[in-house]
């Protein structure tokens, strides 16, 4: 029975006498008890690393569109307008074949893994606000890194797979 204090509605009684802390919750686990700070840490990371995916995959379709029609234009397999037109085409009457295709893959990799590396950044300086790097540095370096490293990759990957020429040895 919670006694109520003056001032207090009955509502109020209600909803403080049905809330539990995690202490309570945790009185007869072995491990120590969490803090609701604890507990954010997860599920801010996972809610960073889904909203990378979905942006990922939202961008996709239009920028695989648009890079592989520069590399089969600069390659001579397909003109720009060409390869769009086919892009497009095949995004509207079949998504889930262009959502398959390799290229579809390497542009929703390379961004889903650039927002979530801005997002996961974001939940570090939270939770380390004192850290040896300003924020703005930080994620400035960590987003760079993993784009540059990737977009390099998928432009490797692009111009073996839609190229018509046997690459060569860089010099």
């Amino acid at each position: 029975q919670v006694s109520k204090k003056p001032g207090e509605s009955s509502f109020m009684m209600q909803a403080s006498a049905s809330r539990t802390t995690l202490a309570e919750v945790n009185i007869n686990s072995k491990s120590p008890p969490e803090t609701e700070h604890d507990l954010a840490i997860p599920k801010r990371i996972l809610i960073g690393l889904a909203a990378g995916t979905m942006a990922g995959f939202s961008v996709a379709p239009f920028v695989t569109t648009i890079d592989k029609s520069i590399v089969q234009n600069a390659s001579g397999a397909a003109t720009m307008k060409e390869s769009i037109r086919g892009s497009v085409r095949e995004l509207l009457a079949r998504p889930h074949h262009f959502a398959r295709r390799y290229e579809f893959a390497l542009i929703f990799g390379l961004y889903s893994a650039t927002y979530q590396s801005s997002n996961l950044i974001d939940v570090f300086y939270d939770y380390n606000p004192d850290f040896g790097v300003s924020k703005d540095w930080g994620k400035f370096l960590g987003v760079s890194a993993v784009n540059m490293t990737l977009c390099i990759y998928k432009d490797r990957c692009f111009a073996r797979h839609f190229g018509i020429t046997k690459p060569r040895a860089v010099p």
